[in-house]
Parts: C-alpha cells; structure tokens; sequence
C-alpha cells in the first residue's frame, strides 16, 4: 500500500505544463486528444497537442495577457478549448469557460482577450477586444 507521503513524493513539483512536456517527450505520437466518434475523429498526439499549446500560449502573451489575468473561454467541447485552457495555464492566467449551451447573452466582463470560434472545427480566433483594460 502506498503512503501518503509516499504519494506527495511522486507527484512533488510536477504541474500540468512540466506533465505536459513529459508526455510529449516520453509518448509523443501516442494519443492524447481524440475529438469526434467513428471516421469523424481527429486525434492529436502529445507531441502535437505540446505544439499547440505552445504556439496558442505565445499568442495569448503576444495580445498581453499575463499571469494573474482572467481568461473566459466561450466554445464547444472541442480540442481547441483544451488548447485554450491550457495556453492559459502556462501562463499562469485564470480560465473560466461558458459552454454553448449556455444564454446568448454574455455577461458583461471587462476583458483582456476573447478567444472564440467561427464553428469549423479547426478555425480558431484571438482578438483584443475595445474594451480591454490594456488599450
């Protein structure tokens, strides 16, 4: 049986971007994210899923969000949402996400970033929007 301290050991220091960079060195063209059921799926390997998140945290920095910042996420359960949440913990930025299934109407928020989606299924949008605090 395992201990508990035994547990706190194993999992000391690691977060979800040092798992992340491990999965994709250690299992890299292993599946980590399958969207769609039956010839409609697409899988992202850790690998790619790694270079996404990579590439949608730089984005994210480059519009000026930062550590501390709020982040609202407003799409589907698709693998761009998880690339999103996690962009924004690497940066250290607070994701909260309103599904689709919600009201149209949004609640008014003062933002830094809006992340959203046209409905494809690869198609994905940064834009700063007017109102932001960092104008």
């Amino acid at each position: 049986m395992v201990t508990a301290q035994q547990l706190h050991e194993s999992v000391e220091g690691l977060t979800i971007p040092r798992l992340l960079r491990r999965n994709a060195q250690e299992f890299a063209e292993r599946p980590a994210l399958t969207s769609g059921i039956g010839p409609e799926a697409t899988t992202l390997t850790w690998s790619r899923l790694r270079s996404e998140v990579a590439a949608f945290t730089h984005g994210l920095a480059s519009l000026g969000l930062r550590e501390g910042d709020r982040m609202l996420i407003v799409m589907s359960k698709r693998p761009e949402h998880w690339i999103a949440d996690l962009a924004a913990i690497h940066l250290g930025v607070l994701a909260c996400s309103l599904y689709d299934t919600l009201s149209s109407e949004l609640p008014k928020l003062r933002t830094v970033v809006t992340l959203g989606t046209d409905g494809s299924s690869r198609d994905r949008g940064l834009r700063k929007p007017a109102n932001s605090p960092r104008s």
